[in-house]
């Protein structure tokens, strides 16, 4: 997502310059525009560049609570495991039963088979 954000500020940045001196326009690119022609090339490329940012960012990571980003790709191909506990309990002494919210998140955890299990002692259930 990153790599694309010199693009929009690039071409935003043709467009108000466009907008406003039409001549330095016409020497950098050394033609006549007018500004009905610039308004449609770099309006064009600022939306379309902005649009596919948001489309890739919004794709591509998911943030979980403790800032780790993980890629959603990554987070099917844990879920198509097998071999999963039924409860995690975090480093931080919470419970997360499989299908809950936090659960493909945890990565350093003790395994349970039961809920009841993982909360005996000072563990507890993610707050809501």
């Amino acid at each position: 997502m990153y790599y694309l954000l010199p693009f929009v500020v690039v071409s935003l940045t043709f467009l108000v310059i466009g907008l406003i001196r039409p001549k330095i326009i016409d020497n950098f690119f050394h033609c006549k525009l007018t500004q009905l022609k610039m308004i449609l090339i770099f309006g064009i490329l600022t939306v379309v560049f902005a649009s596919t940012a948001v489309f890739v960012a919004l794709r591509t990571t998911k943030t979980d609570v403790a800032g780790v980003t993980t890629t959603k790709q990554a987070e099917s191909s844990t879920n198509e495991q097998n071999d999963e506990p039924e409860v995690k309990r975090s480093t931080n002494g919470i419970c997360h039963a499989k299908g809950t919210k936090y659960y493909d998140l945890v990565i350093n955890y003790k395994s349970f088979s039961s809920m009841e299990t993982c909360l005996q002692g000072d563990n507890r259930l993610p707050k809501k």
